[in-house]
């Protein structure tokens, strides 16, 4: 009786630590997922306060800027920007994006041949000084 008594004890004991060693681990596993899920809140949460940086229509703006006086390229560039927000509402992001590009691409080869003519290898310097700047 005594013997089976000790395996029982035995067997009992084993399990008891069987069943600390995953509750510590359980915790273990708990504090490292609210670690990591609270450093994605902050994350978030400083993305969202940070203002945007980045328009739809930077990338289209920086071109024109390079092909365009400054002034023109401003007021060309807030054009573009309100069409944008418009044609975006109207058919959403993706089409927006493409008569976005489809307007600069189109007026790439006349801003190029305006801008070379008005200053000739000058000019080209000048461009390729913004590019590079």
């Amino acid at each position: 009786m005594d013997l089976l008594l000790n395996e029982i004890f035995k067997t009992l004991m084993t399990a008891a630590a069987t069943v600390l060693a995953l509750r510590f681990l359980l915790d273990r596993l708990l504090a490292v997922h609210t670690k990591f899920r609270v450093a994605k809140e902050e994350r978030a949460l400083k993305e969202s306060d940070e203002p945007e940086t980045h328009s739809p229509t930077a990338n289209a703006e920086l071109i024109l800027h390079l092909l365009l006086k400054p002034d023109e390229a401003e007021v060309l560039g807030g054009d573009l920007q309100e069409r944008y927000l418009r044609k975006n509402q109207q058919f959403g992001q993706r089409r927006a994006r493409i008569w976005l590009w489809s307007q600069v691409l189109r007026s790439i080869w006349p801003l190029l041949k305006r801008f070379f003519a008005a200053g000739g290898f000058l000019a080209a310097a000048e461009f390729i000084r913004k590019l590079l700047s």
